[in-house]
């Protein structure tokens, strides 16, 4: 049987570093991403940040003369790509996280 006293610290102690270990992560894919090229970084804000659709990214990338097919290939490509980038993160964030 546990005391309530013992139970809201364990709470307390969780919430508290809970908050610097996601800030420290955080930190880390800040850093990360500052490494990739400006092609792949835009590709994150894109998707990640902004949530944007691939035939909208596709669009934004190619600009607004672009026709539908070019948005199409583009839109495949970019998953592809989209692909790659996420496993450089992993591979750049398990090497960080054995430094």
């Amino acid at each position: 049987v546990t005391s309530v006293p013992s139970v809201a610290h364990a709470v307390t102690h969780v919430w508290n570093t809970t908050g610097a270990i996601v800030k420290q992560q955080q930190d880390v894919y800040a850093e990360i991403r500052q490494s990739l090229d400006e092609d792949d970084q835009l590709l994150l804000v894109l998707r990640v940040d902004r949530d944007l659709a691939w035939r909208d990214i596709a669009q934004v990338i190619l600009g607004e003369s672009a026709s539908a097919d070019e948005v199409t290939k583009k839109a495949a490509g970019l998953r592809k790509q989209f692909e790659r980038v996420k496993e450089k993160l992993r591979e750049l964030a398990s090497q960080k996280m054995k430094d």
